[in-house]
């Protein structure tokens, strides 16, 4: 199994998330998204390659995935070496090229 490297940026939009979730729609729908996340998280780790080629949000020396969570979220993430990096978790809705763009602290 893959070790797992959460960015700061992705550990930030995870407790947002939890943080939003919570207050929107109560602790048990957060507990919920919560495991769902974890359950990705944890199949990432196992199997790098189920997630989906992103070419269109790659830049050259990078080959992004992304893995979908629920309906409404996006683990953007690589597998390098003995790692599964995780770029991002971001609403699906959200511009996805431009987030990944944007320089915000990275690892």
């Amino acid at each position: 199994m893959k070790r797992l490297v959460l960015s700061r940026s992705a550990a930030r939009h995870l407790d947002a998330i939890d943080d939003y979730t919570i207050e929107q729609f109560g602790i048990e729908q957060a507990e919920r998204l919560r495991k769902g996340f974890a359950e990705a998280l944890q199949n990432l780790q196992r199997m790098p390659e189920s997630g989906r080629e992103r070419p269109d949000l790659s830049p050259p020396e990078r080959s992004l995935r992304s893995r979908l969570v629920g309906k409404a979220f996006l683990i953007v993430y690589e597998a390098a070496g003995d790692a599964v990096r995780v770029a991002r978790v971001l609403h699906a809705a959200r511009d996805l090229p431009s987030e990944l763009l944007r320089d915000d602290g990275g690892e």
